[in-house]
């Protein structure tokens, strides 16, 4: 059962872990065993460079603080006296995009299962060695899963691992999750900053999160522009080999179909109606009346994880927030805890 004195502890453990992600550096020989799991990340992964990965820590060392944690645990009242088994599949991204769910079990009183992705087998293992009570409720498989080792499931993957996730997992309590991207409303009333910030959104771990920015939609007569050149201090991601070939093969498939398109050497931006974009560009759509935008957007919110804009306060986030989530901004708006408290 999970008494009030052993909800300080696993607070305590959050508040000590946001204080190791804040105090990293490289030549305190506590943090060296970290540096070797940050090679080891970038050998597994190219597209997980060591900036990103550091990036990653940084927004987790802000948010793991005492204020935050109780903020976000406050209105929940976690008195678990039947511990169970929680599946993790976890997905690979982005660094630590798997983080939350694993907190958010420990931080429930249960155990956690995890099955890491191909793509990020290093800093989830590493992280569960840094503090005592998480190492002590949390367990990794590697092979195949099998049934009746979990009480419970949460999974992320892709579409077609979502069918199947679906099937398996059929008898058991579940958040089943699929691939969503996020979208930018541009009214032309935007400053450099927010431009500047919107770039961050598009071009953060190269794109590839659920909560980049794949798709911005833009005033009729609106000078595009201004979006290419708000992109121009992320011009080193076409440094990254996999990024440049990614950019390179799409920008030759635009010009062999005649599409329209706007590059600035390392970034396109194209008409398109669709959500989804490749890696090393952008979709975009003009647009005549606001309303006709709020109505596309929630038409499709089962595709859409955010929403970046200074407009429709009430489903946006500022420009810039997208890779910054809090601990209480749940993926799919599907409360964890809430699902994990009712176990």
């Amino acid at each position: 059962m999970t008494s009030k004195r052993e909800s300080l502890v696993l607070n305590k453990t959050l508040e000590n872990l946001g204080e190791f992600f804040r105090n990293i550096n490289f030549y305190n020989p506590e943090y060296s065993n970290f540096f070797d799991s940050i090679k080891l990340a970038e050998n597994e992964n190219n597209w997980f460079t060591r900036k990103n990965i550091l990036y990653a820590f940084e927004v987790w060392g802000k948010n793991l603080t005492k204020i935050n944690i109780d903020t976000w645990l406050r209105k929940y009242r976690i008195i678990n006296s039947d511990p169970k088994r929680v599946l993790i599949i976890m997905p690979g991204n982005i660094p630590l995009v798997g983080l939350h769910d694993l907190l958010s079990v420990i931080i429930t009183g249960n155990h956690a299962v995890i099955k890491c992705s191909s793509k990020d087998s290093i800093l989830i293992p590493f992280i569960a060695t840094l503090e005592g009570y998480i190492s002590k409720n949390t367990s990794f498989i590697s092979g195949a899963i099998t049934e009746n080792k979990f009480d419970a499931v949460i999974a992320t993957g892709s579409n077609n691992s979502v069918r199947y996730f679906k099937h398996f997992f059929s008898n058991y309590p579940a958040i089943i999750r699929n691939n969503k991207t996020s979208v930018a409303v541009i009214t032309g009333d935007e400053t450099k900053n927010d431009l500047d910030n919107l770039a961050n959104d598009l071009l953060l771990y190269y794109g590839l999160g659920c909560r980049n920015v794949s798709k911005i939609f833009v005033p009729q007569g609106y000078d595009l522009y201004k979006i290419i050149k708000s992109l121009k201090h992320w011009s080193k991601v076409i440094n990254l080999d996999k990024y440049s070939n990614n950019y390179k093969r799409n920008k030759a498939l635009l010009t062999i179909n005649n599409n329209k398109f706007l590059d600035n050497g390392f970034f396109l931006l194209e008409c398109n109606q669709n959500l989804y974009s490749p890696i090393g560009s952008t979709y975009y759509e003009f647009y005549l009346d606001k309303n006709v935008v709020l109505n596309k957007i929630k038409t499709n919110m089962s595709k859409i994880q955010c929403v970046v804009s200074n407009e429709f306060s009430e489903i946006s986030i500022p420009f810039g927030s997208a890779q910054t989530p809090m601990l209480w901004d749940y993926a799919d708006e599907i409360d964890t805890i809430d699902f994990l408290n009712k176990l």
